[in-house]
């Protein structure tokens, strides 16, 4: 059941982070001032430059732009896991406060 759980809101985490992707991409062509909306992305950049640092040959994921298809398919990959370690923790969390309040 977990597991089921988990693959369901890495999903969603996938899909609300690549659809980040392509509206800011298509923002991008009405107004420059647009492409702030990846200040929304801190997760992904705080992972992306975490890689960076302990492994510098990991550099080649997105090269600094932000646009770059590799950098917005990683970016999916850590919102889905974000999104999936959060339902695990609510599904662990929840029954165990109903123990112990009943």
């Amino acid at each position: 059941m977990r597991r089921s759980l988990v693959a369901k809101w890495f999903a969603i985490g996938l899909a609300i982070r690549l659809a980040l992707g392509i509206v800011v991409f298509l923002m991008a062509f009405i107004n420059w001032e647009s492409v702030m909306l990846y200040l929304l992305d801190v997760p992904t950049l705080f992972f992306a430059s975490l890689l960076d640092h302990l492994f510098p040959a990991t550099d080649v994921i997105g090269d600094g732009d932000l646009y770059y298809i590799p950098m917005n398919l990683f970016g999916g990959i850590v919102w889905g896991a974000l999104f999936a370690l959060g339902a695990l923790l609510f599904s662990a969390v929840i029954p165990a406060r109903r123990a112990r309040v009943s």
